[in-house]
C-alpha cells in the first residue's frame, strides 16, 4: 500500500472542492485587476493542488493504483513554490511603493533573485518527486528534501530582509538616501497593512507546512509521520487551502496601491 493507509473520500473531495473553488476565484480576480503575474503563481498553485487532492480522491477508490499516487504525490511536493513566488512579487511591488530606499535590494531586483531561488527549490522538488514517483523513494525523498530546506532558507533570508526594511520605514532610516522616495510620511495605508499582514500570515503558513514536509521526508517513506493521514491533511492539506484563500480574501488587485497594479514588470 503506497500510502499506508486509505485515503478517505469526503477529506479527499472536501479539500479538492476547496482547491477547485480558489482557483476559479483566483481566475476571476486576476482578470478583474488585470494582474496577469498571479495566473503563473498563486493561480498555479490552487490548480497543481487541484490535481494533487483529484489523485488522493482517485487513490481512495483504489489505493494499490500507482498512477494516482504519483500523480499527488509531485504535486502536493511543487505546489506552494508557485504561491511562494507570487508572494516574492507583492512584497517587491510593497518596498517600491513604501520607498527602496529603505531596502538593500532594489525592489525588482529583490523579486527576480527570490523567485529565482524559489525556481530552483521548485526543479529539486520536482526532480525529487519525479524519482520518488519512479520507485527510487530514498533518493527522490532525499532530493526533493533538499529543495524544501532550500527554499526554507530563501524564506528565512527573504523574511529577515522584509523585517529589516519595515522596521528601517519605521524608524525613518533608509539604506541609502534617495529625493524621490514614495513613502507616505504620514503613515502607511491601511489597505498595504491589510496587504503585508496577509503576507505575514501567509507565510507562518508556509513554514508550519515546510517544517512538517521536512520532517516527513527526514524520517522516510515507512516513518510514523507519512504513514499517518490526519499529519498530511491539516499539515499540508489545509495549510494550502488557508494560504490560497488569505490571498482571495486580502487580494493584492484590491490592496495594492493604485500605481503599482499596473506594473506588471518585476
Amino acid at each position: 500500500m503506497p500510502y499506508g493507509y486509505t485515503p478517505t473520500k469526503w477529506v479527499c473531495f472536501l479539500i479538492l472542492v476547496l482547491f477547485g473553488l480558489s482557483a476559479l476565484l483566483h481566475l476571476g480576480l486576476a482578470v478583474r485587476y488585470r494582474m496577469w503575474w498571479l495566473l503563473p503563481t498563486i493561480l498555479m498553485c490552487s490548480l497543481v493542488e487541484t490535481l494533487g487532492w483529484a489523485g488522493r480522491l482517485w487513490s481512495s477508490y483504489n489505493m494499490f493504483l500507482r498512477p494516482p499516487f504519483d500523480i499527488q504525490l509531485i504535486t502536493t511536493i511543487i505546489a506552494p513554490t508557485f504561491t511562494l513566488a507570487g508572494m516574492f512579487i507583492i512584497l517587491g511591488k510593497i518596498m517600491g511603493y513604501l520607498g527602496a530606499e529603505f531596502s538593500r535590494l532594489s525592489p525588482k531586483l529583490y523579486s527576480w533573485i527570490f523567485v529565482s531561488c524559489d525556481v530552483v527549490a521548485l526543479m529539486l522538488q520536482a526532480a525529487g518527486g519525479g524519482i520518488a514517483a519512479g520507485g527510487q523513494h530514498e533518493r527522490g525523498s532525499n532530493i526533493a528534501l533538499g529543495g524544501i530546506l532550500f527554499q526554507v532558507c530563501v524564506l528565512v533570508v527573504a523574511s529577515a530582509l522584509s523585517v529589516e526594511y519595515f522596521i528601517r520605514f519605521k524608524m525613518g532610516r533608509p539604506v541609502k538616501p534617495s529625493s524621490s522616495s514614495q513613502m507616505v510620511k504620514s503613515g502607511v495605508d491601511v489597505k498595504v497593512k491589510q496587504m503585508v499582514g496577509g503576507l505575514l500570515a501567509a507565510t507562518l503558513l508556509l513554514f508550519t507546512r515546510a517544517i512538517y514536509r521536512s520532517c516527513e521526508l527526514g524520517q522516510g517513506w515507512g516513518g510514523s509521520i507519512i504513514t499517518t493521514q490526519a499529519y498530511f491533511v491539516v499539515l499540508d492539506g489545509l495549510m494550502l487551502v488557508f494560504v490560497q484563500y488569505v490571498f482571495v480574501l486580502l487580494h493584492p488587485g484590491r490592496l495594492l496601491p493604485t500605481d503599482f497594479k499596473v506594473e506588471e514588470k518585476v
